[in-house]
């Protein structure tokens, strides 16, 4: 990830305006003034909007064109990294001049690589990425419209006209773009008692990202681990396109690299790094990194623990509506943890959360400290050059620290 310097002097005006829209957001969310149908129309009209944005966020988007073009010359991504000898004759393209870590093996999942195999269909690299921008951007538009099957315009809002929405997925069009419907679509089949269409799209949703595979266990543990045929049908004909005898080493070894080298906008292990300069005068980073992913695995070891014991020692079964609920404050506990236990968290990492914490507001008070996180958090990338990218990571986080610990727990002990 790097940042344009076209971006640079204008930064501040980005950061009003990002700051106005999440401050229209909110206005909008409380004033309950506009239906389910305004809230998809108008977010539609706002995601157009950012289509014609250039990639001046994110370098991401040369990479998907590059794994993308392989393919459509016959080439397996998985392979060779695109610094490799035998990918010379593309080495005079400007995708390889301009893509970030040409030197790792590409770490996107099967699903992506059949995103970016579709919007690769032109020689011309500038008419690719409108292509896959348009592609990636009807695709999360999807997710507001399974969302509109089962929320309230009130609870929509939070997700289909969030700014960081609208930035990273439309303007910037991340590869999480492609997730976010597939698990929006899980969670609907799941609210509809389809378990097998429950499965197979969170089967799909982790062919984009990994870590929803930490749900499906506990969505395993409620529609009945029978079931899991769906997704392992799921998984093998993912891989099937793209599979060789070393795919499995050369993609963990990508994503090794990647969780050793890259850090970025992480609240927990940037607080014990800098305390290891300051207490100790040491790097700490290759300690830290590698605890906090043991503590992240434990966790949700524990987590799946519990759940069991709760469902088979109850004496109470619960109901289908406790069920869904419950499950979907276990998947967004899980990936709370994974966030805080990161050692990156990019801004477009946060849509998965403004999924869940919008669907959960419908039936819960709302996670005050993820909108702000998701606020305050885009600011680290547009001072990440030559500004104050440290300062603006510690604002993000010491707010997510101060409305969770202090004004969301205060509200619930007075209401208690």
């Amino acid at each position: 990830m790097s940042i344009s310097l076209v971006l640079l002097p204008s930064r501040w005006a980005f950061l009003t305006c990002f700051v106005g829209a999440v401050l229209a957001m909110i206005f909008a969310w409380k004033s309950e003034a506009f239906s389910v149908k305004e809230v998809v129309f108008i977010g539609l009209i706002l995601r157009v909007f950012f289509l014609p944005l250039p990639p001046i966020l994110t370098d991401d988007v040369y990479r998907y064109l590059w794994d993308g073009r392989l393919q459509h010359e016959g080439i397996n991504p998985y392979r060779y990294a695109p610094n490799d000898p035998k990918l010379a004759q593309y080495w005079d393209s400007e995708l390889y001049t301009w893509m970030n870590s040409p030197t790792f093996q590409t770490a996107y999942l099967p699903v992506t690589q059949i995103g970016f195999y579709l919007s690769t269909f032109f020689k011309s690299n500038g008419l690719n990425y409108y292509l896959l921008k348009i592609l990636f951007a009807l695709a999360e538009f999807l997710t507001v419209l399974i969302l509109a099957r089962f929320l309230s315009a009130k609870a929509l809002i939070l997700y289909s006209w969030h700014p960081l929405i609208l930035v990273e997925f439309a303007g910037q069009s991340h590869s999480e773009a492609l997730m976010l419907p597939l698990l929006a679509a899980m969670i609907y089949a799941y609210r509809q008692n389809q378990p097998r269409n429950a499965l197979i799209f969170g089967a799909l949703s982790v062919g984009t990202k990994l870590y929803p595979i930490f749900f499906l266990p506990f969505l395993l543990n409620r529609m009945g681990w029978k079931k899991a045929g769906w997704g392992i049908l799921v998984a093998f004909l993912m891989l099937a396109p793209y599979w060789f005898t070393q795919f499995v080493p050369n993609f963990l070894s990508s994503i090794k690299l990647y969780s050793q080298w890259f850090e970025f906008g992480a609240g927990l292990y940037t607080a014990f790094k800098e305390f290891g300069f300051y207490y100790f005068q040491a790097d700490l980073s290759k300690q830290i990194g590698p605890f906090l992913q043991q503590f992240f695995f434990v966790s949700v070891i524990a987590m799946f623990y519990i759940d069991i014991k709760k469902r088979t020692e109850g004496e109470i079964e619960p109901s289908a509506e406790e069920d869904f609920w419950s499950f979907l404050q276990q998947c967004l506990l899980i990936l709370s943890v994974y966030l805080l236990t990161a050692t990156t968290v990019h801004p477009w990492y946060l849509g998965g959360i403004l999924l869940f914490v919008s669907i959960l507001s419908e039936k819960y008070s709302l996670s005050w400290h993820w909108i702000w996180l998701s606020a305050a958090l885009p600011f680290t990338y547009l001072f990440y050059v030559d500004g104050t990218y440290l300062t603006w990571v510690y604002i993000a986080w010491s707010g997510w620290l101060f409305l969770q610990l202090i004004v969301e727990n205060g509200k619930l002990i007075v209401e208690n």
